[in-house]
């Protein structure tokens, strides 16, 4: 029986805690799908883990909603809605079935009738179970819109939810202009805050404090209900400042990128629109920020105010880079009235002029010289050109030509013009100075040419340089004449002369013979080198050894040797140390008594002969008794 004392609870059915370990474990999805209600045949049931089906299940339709606690992550909240033609049993028992279709959770609820209309009253009936899992990780927060009906509450929280998560936020009262202390009622850009006044921070020290947050009545603040989770602040969010002496109906944007974690990420808001404190006009000169917010205005007056750096003012100034006058361009001057005047283009500065190129005068504003030069007063010294008021020329300077030189010039007017070189300030070589041909810098006159070229061309000699004459054929073919050269022509010649085939008579060139030639023995008109004369020879002086003539001798070979033989009529085959190219010609085998015995009862007889080898029959004389003890042999060949 029901009474103040009765327990409600919900827990995971065993089969709802393997689902969930398998879940946390192999990170397998677990989705709930629909919610069961019976009315436990009116009894009072009591949720057992070991349950896998209500005690009498009158009704199972599809959860409207699944969704953590936001009080506490671990607690699923699964909620049904009955609509109000449903009904007419009681609900005394809830089953929470999966995606498979197993009961993973079970619950007990107050008594509670479910009438139908047509008993004459109706009612929509919301049935939520909350049971605690150990991890929420795995469990999949779905449902199918399109089959269950949805509470106001659970409307309400999606429209909240949704709007929450768009880039307008609701205006705020003030937004902070410093770092501030996030806690109480306090005077923010000279508007005191009234209590759950929201307010724009944005200027903290820890920048991931900033945000939207509401003013209590006392402690601490908190973040807004549109702003408080991490979807809720997004980049590009925008917010409207209602008041403010700085900020007041401005416009801020967070220019923030993601991915945003509120409470971790910096935080940062920037001006987007709003007042700037520019009053209103027409300016000549305007500042810009980024967002194309007009700062500041000025009206100036000058080039320098407006920002102009590449023009000349008038009262003067540097010009940089090049000025170019077209056909028909003309600066005019004017003459000026001071003592003296100088006006024009000018190198250096005022105070340190190098030259300069212009006009010169006095009070009564007549042009009273034109000059081009150089020095600190171009238009009265130094060099360079003046022409006087009267026609005159003032030449500063020395007059030189380059070039084509002067032309024009009559000359024949000037007067005191020198006629010697010394006359010029010009010293000329000496003979010594023309002969040894030191000096680079004195000129030399026409009998000093002279002098210098005896000085130089003289015969030559073993000793010294000079100049020589060439030889003739005849004075090369004797070679009598030490002072004369010889020319490749006369020397091929001479060569030619001197340079014949040796014979035996005469002494002269000859050519190294070829291996073939000296084989053949036949050209009497090469010489022999001794890697030739040997070619072909062999030696080794062993105990089984051989010696080959040379190939130009015939290319005969001589072997000898020991071959042991201890059997009577027996055959042995000796190898020759070295084969025979060609062939064995003979071989002559002589029975070895070292004894010195006067008779043997064995000896050696040839069989047969080839290139590499020779085998013998030791053969068993007439009567004999004693063992052989070898023989020595001789062959030859080619």
């Amino acid at each position: 029986m029901i009474d103040q004392n009765s327990q409600f609870f919900a827990i995971l059915t065993a089969v709802g805690e393997a689902k969930q370990a398998n879940a946390t474990a192999l990170g397998q999805p677990w989705t709930f799908a629909q919610m069961g209600v019976g009315d436990a045949n009116l009894t009072d049931p009591i949720p057992n883990r070991t349950h896998t089906r209500l005690i009498n299940e009158w009704r199972r339709a599809p959860v409207n909603q699944v969704r953590t606690d936001p009080a506490n992550p671990n607690i699923i909240i699964t909620e049904q809605v009955i609509p109000a033609d449903v009904g007419g049993k009681w609900i005394r028992e809830i089953g929470l079935y999966d995606a498979d279709g197993d009961m993973v959770a079970v619950a007990n609820c107050a008594p509670s009738f479910k009438p139908l209309l047509v008993q004459g009253t109706g009612k929509t009936q919301i049935i939520r179970m909350n049971f605690i899992v150990a991890n929420t990780a795995s469990v999949v927060l779905k449902i199918d819109p399109a089959i269950v009906l949805a509470t106001r509450e659970y409307v309400d929280t999606q429209i909240i939810e949704a709007m929450a998560k768009m880039d307008f936020k609701h205006s705020v009262l003030v937004a902070t202009t410093v770092n501030i202390v996030l806690s109480g009622i306090q005077t923010i850009d000279g508007v005191l805050l009234p209590a759950d006044s929201r307010v724009l921070v944005k200027d903290q020290i820890q920048s991931k404090d900033n945000g939207i947050y509401v003013v209590p009545s006392g402690g601490a603040w908190k973040r807004s209900q549109d702003a408080d989770a991490s979807v809720e602040v997004t980049p590009g969010l925008f917010v409207s400042v209602e008041k403010g002496t700085t900020n007041g109906d401005s416009v801020w944007q967070l220019v923030t990128d993601a991915p945003i974690v509120l409470g971790t990420t910096a935080l940062t808001f920037e001006v987007v629109a709003g007042r700037t404190g520019i009053v209103a006009g027409t300016y000549r000169s305007l500042t810009v920020d980024k967002n194309g917010r007009v700062i500041a205005g000025t009206n100036p007056t000058t080039l320098a105010g407006s920002g102009i750096t590449d023009a000349l003012s008038s009262n003067g100034g540097v010009l940089a880079g090049p000025v170019q006058l077209t056909e028909n361009s003309r600066v005019y001057v004017s003459p000026g009235s001071t003592a003296a005047w100088g006006l024009g283009m000018f190198a250096g500065v005022p105070a340190a002029i190098k030259g300069g190129v212009g006009f010169y005068g006095g009070a009564d504003g007549v042009f009273k010289t034109a000059f081009i030069g150089l020095g600190t007063d171009p238009w009265a010294a130094g060099p360079g050109i003046r022409i006087k008021a009267d026609g005159a020329v003032e030449i500063g300077g020395t007059l030189a030509g380059n070039g084509a030189g002067l032309y024009s010039v009559p000359f024949s007017a000037l007067t005191g013009v020198p006629t010697t070189l010394s006359a010029y300030g010009i010293t000329a070589a000496s003979q010594d100075e023309a002969e040894q041909g030191s000096d680079t810098n004195k000129p030399m006159t026409a009998l000093r040419v002279w002098q210098a070229i005896a000085a130089k061309v003289k015969q030559a000699t073993e000793s010294s340089f000079g100049w020589v004459q060439i030889a003739t054929q005849t004075a090369v073919s004797t070679g009598t004449d030490d002072r004369v050269v010889v020319t490749p022509k006369t020397l091929d010649f001479r060569l030619s002369q001197l340079l014949i085939q040796a014979t035996e008579a005469v002494f002269g060139w000859a050519k190294v013979a070829n291996q073939a030639a000296v084989n053949a023995g036949l050209n009497d008109a090469a010489y022999v080198t001794p890697k030739k004369l040997r070619f072909g020879f062999l030696l080794s002086l062993a105990d089984n050894g051989y010696v080959g003539l040379p190939t130009w001798m015939g290319g005969v070979i001589i072997q000898w040797g020991y071959t042991p033989a201890t059997v009577m009529d027996s055959d042995v085959t000796t190898s020759f140390p070295i084969a025979f190219p060609t062939a064995c010609r003979s071989a002559i085998p002589q029975a070895a008594n070292p004894a010195g015995s006067l008779d043997l009862d064995s000896g050696p007889q040839l069989k047969s002969i080839s290139a590499s080898s020779f085998t013998c029959r030791i053969q068993n004389y007439v009567g004999g008794s004693a063992a052989p003890v070898g023989f020595y042999w001789l062959a030859i060949g080619h």
